[in-house]
């Protein structure tokens, strides 16, 4: 009698299933949806969502919801369809007699030779390029050039058959739903040869949809029935049932569809009926996450999302059911799963739930439930064959066999302790359990249960949060005071079973704090930790080398790791305070999948295991669990489309055309970009290079896909913008659009020619303005010195003839009385007079000579000094030579500098002649630049104390800086002067 009790206890829990949370996405007017009431849900080409809704339509290409209705020039909110006719160009069904187009991202009515257009409730482009138009007013096809064409169909009655609400085609067939009544439908077959051979079926039909183009399936009232192919190409519609191992039946289904493995998902209203090939049913309804209870539509897009529209809640997005958030074990309103326990080499997963005190076991059968009698919290169970050790803070307790229901009400406690508590543990290979142990005056333990018995406590520094066992049998344990400590085990010795190898200090060990641990199938060590991260260490025996550190900047949710785990494919996860992530290695290449974020789930994980299958079971500290089944997402692997959908010149949207030249004065140029993948459109990570900017690096992967670049200069730039899909999906794809600015009118050739010309005509005008006045100045002064010359000459010549003469004729005169016989003071005077009458002569000779202009040449100078020198020598009983180095250059030198010069020489040689006591004097003369006079006699030299005495030097050096020249005195064997006069004199 007591083992029927149990048997009946056991196969209660055993029906009881778990409730699964599957992560969905709400897209509704917050986001951008231009309404909540979803009607239909489509894809484009590119891969952009249509939502067509009760208040226009919305299109979503994974960056921005771009919407239209009445306002953007829809002729109706009220939107039945859509159709695309080419790039970037689209037919718009709204529900009235127009017929909208978009192109571009603008509105307009398309206008036919008919003016006609029925009120389209459906498009359907056939194999053929046919345009088919389901309708209120009947069947329709395009005609181009001409309009809508009306197709008559009647029924048996000869009456006219109207209000098409859906249609598919089918081998060679249109398949229609005629809307008759709020009840009634009625099934239309078409043929597409002729649009003329018909059949109708009575029985009401909601939806079609076709199969693997080789069956096609109706929602009826009462189930689903599938087309008779047979008599179908007999020109008879008829229904048979679907075959019994599919199992479609139950209450009246909606809309329904397939996804790309062909199972059916089935709209109920409030919820979706999943029915594999295989005819396994699963439901999705509140319970699990889908809080619309209007569903109007569902749609699988070229990724294999579900997209559902309802009719309130706006669009729920579902990218897969290989993440399942467990949080209803027992029906329960919240979850308190307080243990987890998974085992790589089996597909049972243990879990104890605390408020019902209920020890959970899930394997592909399904769940089961067993009542545990302690009422205790459970940290940990552990498995050892058919036995369960249940760990609670103060005792372990044993469960002989887990396969007895029986057994979980005779639970042994096989220890206890008042002095401490448990906390989290391990099992080895053997099935041995070690748990860290910590006493209430902050010690540490590692306690260990071998066979069943308490066998050691072996103390450790510091409190450890997580261990783990190698393939080499050893035990690795790291405290958050940064020591790690290996140890041997050895179950055959129980006494002796930690054996510590090594302990690393904290100077062997980076001060990372480290919180959790795990090893790889590579032997490789992972350390979690408080603050930064994860570490990898390459093990070299007992010693450890540093290789990688993973951190948020690497991709991670968290920097605080909680727990780690390595799965049966060598990958790591990291349960951290926020979520939950995956690290994969590819050779070299490392990266990182954030599995929970990319959910939307943000929880604090505990503890993460994985099973035979390697399934990832994860439990969070509010006592949800996350189950993750591998998934073979079949991507293509070249990546979704990825263009440029919006570009705003200085703030004004503006036609993507490649190669446009924007003005100077529109350079402030907004780039959209969109990569039409949906999986976790948020993560996609944008960078841009713009060429011809002189900055060639890439920017900083973002996830804005917006990119402004302000006050471009003048030139030919290549916008190149690439997209990282997370977790490497697809490939990464790069677009670029290429684009000039032209320069201001200011630069540009015409006008630069224009200043240019004006400028050189400018500098034209001033220069030879300016020589202009330059000549006229110098003519002025020319004809001025032209002036004094002539008068200078004039001078000169009244003075030879009037004054040379007179002083001749006193000169004669003084002569002639010489002659007579007269003594004494008379003729001392007269000799006087005649002294000076010759003086005078002399000097008006120099005069006359320095003011005639005949003599303004160098030449004309040097033989004047010649001539002079020469005569003065041989007056003077001197020996003179007179040399000229190369020849004379033509050089106008006027009176006054050759005075100057002459007065100089003169004075030199007077100097010569009174102080010298030389014997000769040589003259050497060279002439270029600047006319250079070197004096050398061979007398006894000048002496400092007579350099300065007398004016004959001081009038030398007056005129010598006059003429802006110098002179030097050298005594060297004589006496050498030397005069430089520059011949811009």
């Amino acid at each position: 009698m007591q083992r029927k009790f149990f048997f009946l206890v056991y196969l209660f829990f055993c029906t009881k299933c778990c409730c699964q949370q599957l992560p969905f996405v709400y897209y509704t007017p917050r986001e951008g949806l231009i309404n909540s009431r979803v009607r239909n849900v489509l894809q484009d080409s590119s891969g952009r969502m249509f939502f067509l809704t009760y208040g226009g339509f919305s299109i979503y290409d994974g960056t921005k919801f771009f919407s239209y209705n009445v306002q953007s020039g829809l002729s109706n909110d009220l939107v039945n369809d859509a159709l695309e006719m080419g790039n970037d160009s689209f037919w718009i069904a709204c529900n009235d007699h127009h017929l909208n187009i978009l192109s571009h991202g603008r509105i307009k009515q398309l206008a036919t030779s008919t003016d006609f257009s029925p009120i389209i409730n459906k498009f359907l482009k056939t194999k053929d390029g046919t345009i088919y138009a389901a309708a209120d007013e009947g069947l329709y096809r395009w005609k181009s050039g001409i309009g809508f064409e009306h197709i008559s169909i009647k029924d048996k009655n000869k009456e006219e058959l109207l209000y098409f609400s859906n249609m598919v085609e089918y081998n060679g067939w249109l398949l229609l739903s005629q809307w008759v009544g709020p009840q009634t439908k009625h099934l239309v077959a078409v043929n597409l040869s002729n649009n003329k051979i018909y059949s109708v079926c009575y029985q009401p039909g909601y939806d079609i949809k076709v199969k693997n183009n080789n069956t096609a399936w109706v929602s009826l009232p009462n189930g689903f029935m599938e087309v008779d192919n047979e008599k179908l190409q007999q020109h008879i519609l008829d229904l048979n049932p679907l075959p019994a191992q599919v199992g479609l039946t139950g209450a009246s289904p909606g809309s329904f569809c397939f996804d790309k493995a062909f199972n059916t998902w089935i709209n109920y209203g409030s919820s979706l009926l999943k029915i594999t090939a295989a005819g396994v049913k699963e439901t999705i309804s509140r319970e699990q996450g889908l809080r619309s209870i209007n569903i109007n539509t569902t749609f699988f897009d070229r990724e294999g999302i579900l997209w559902i529209g309802t009719d309130g809640n706006g669009v729920m997005k579902l990218t897969g059911t290989n993440l399942r958030l467990l949080n209803n074990f027992n029906g329960a309103t919240a979850s308190s799963i307080e243990a987890l326990t998974a085992y790589k080499n089996s597909d049972t997963v243990w879990m104890y739930d605390l408020p019902t005190h209920q020890i959970i076991c899930t394997d592909p059968s399904g769940s089961k439930a067993f009542p545990f009698t302690v009422d205790k919290s459970v940290h940990k169970i552990f498995k050892k064959e058919n036995a369960l050790y249940i760990s609670c803070q103060k005792d372990i307790y044993l469960i002989q066999d887990c396969r007895e229901p029986s057994a979980y009400q005779h639970a042994v406690n096989i220890f206890h302790t008042d002095s401490g508590y448990l906390s989290r543990g391990i099992s080895d290979p053997y099935g041995n359990i070690i748990e860290i142990y910590a006493i209430t005056d902050s010690s540490f333990y590692l306690h260990s249960l071998v066979n069943g018995k308490t066998s050691s406590y072996t103390k450790i520094p510091f409190l450890v949060d997580q261990l783990v066992v190698d393939s080499q049998q050893r035990l690795w344990a790291a405290t958050r005071n940064n020591r790690l400590m290996v140890y041997q085990l050895d179950a055959e010795h129980p006494s002796h079973y930690l054996q510590l190898l090594k302990e690393f200090d904290s100077k062997e060990l980076p001060d990372i704090s480290p919180r959790s641990i795990c090893m790889d199938k590579k032997n490789n060590l992972w350390l979690g930790t408080r603050l930064n991260g994860v570490f990898k260490f390459e093990l070299n025996g007992l010693n450890i080398i540093k290789q990688q550190q993973f951190t948020m900047q690497q991709g991670l949710v968290d920097n605080f790791i909680v727990t780690l785990h390595c799965d049966n494919n060598n990958h790591i996860w990291a349960g951290t305070q926020n979520g939950m992530d995956e690290i994969m290695e590819n050779g070299k290449d490392t990266k990182i999948k954030n599995i929970t974020k990319s959910q939307n789930i943000f929880l604090f994980i505990s503890n993460i295991f994985s099973d035979k299958k390697n399934t990832v079971w994860a439990l969070s500290t509010n006592g949800s669990v996350i189950k993750i089944a591998e998934k073979d997402t079949g991507l293509s692997s070249t990546g979704p489309a990825f263009f440029f959908n919006e570009l705003k010149v200085s703030g004004k949207e503006t036609a993507i055309e490649p190669g446009h030249t924007f003005s100077s004065g529109n350079n402030n140029l907004s780039f959209s970009v969109a990569a039409t993948s949906f999986m976790d459109e948020k993560q996609i990570r944008y960078s841009y290079l713009l060429k011809g900017s002189g900055n060639n690096n890439w920017s900083e992967p973002v996830n804005n896909a917006v990119f402004n670049f302000i006050n471009l200069a003048p030139g030919k730039y290549i916008l190149q913008v690439r997209a990282d899909f997370p977790d490497e999906l697809y490939p990464s794809s790069m677009i670029s659009y290429s684009f000039s600015i032209s320069k201001p009118w200011w630069l540009r050739w015409w006008f630069i020619s224009i200043i240019v010309l004006a400028a050189t005509l400018l500098l034209y005008f001033i220069i030879r303005n300016y020589y202009r006045r330059k000549m006229g100045q110098q003519k002025m002064i020319y004809e001025k010195q032209q002036a004094v010359e002539q008068e200078r000459s004039r001078i000169a010549t009244d003075m030879h003839d009037d004054l040379g003469a007179g002083l001749t004729r006193i000169k004669f005169l003084s002569e002639n009385i010489s002659e007579r016989n007269i003594t004494g003071n008379d003729r001392e005077e007269l000799q006087k007079l005649q002294g000076s009458a010759n003086e005078l002569i002399e000097s008006m000779g120099e005069i006359i000579w320095a003011m005639n202009d005949k003599n303004n040449t160098l030449e004309d100078l040097i033989f004047h000094l010649r001539s002079y020198s020469i005569t003065y020598c041989e007056e003077n009983k001197l020996n003179c030579s007179f040399n000229l180095a190369g020849s004379i250059p033509y050089q106008n030198i006027n009176g006054h500098t050759r005075r100057n010069i002459f007065l100089i020489v003169k004075e030199c040689l007077h100097n010569i002649v009174k102080h010298a006591a030389a014997g000769s004097v040589i003259f050497n003369i060279t002439a270029g630049e600047s006319l250079v006079i070197s004096i050398q006699d061979n007398g006894k030299g000048m002496s400092n104390g007579n350099s300065g005495r007398g004016n004959g030097l001081i009038n030398m050096q007056k005129r010598i800086t006059e003429m802006k020249g110098s002179f030097t005195i050298i005594n060297n064997n004589g006496t050498k002067t030397e005069l430089r006069i520059p011949m811009t004199v």
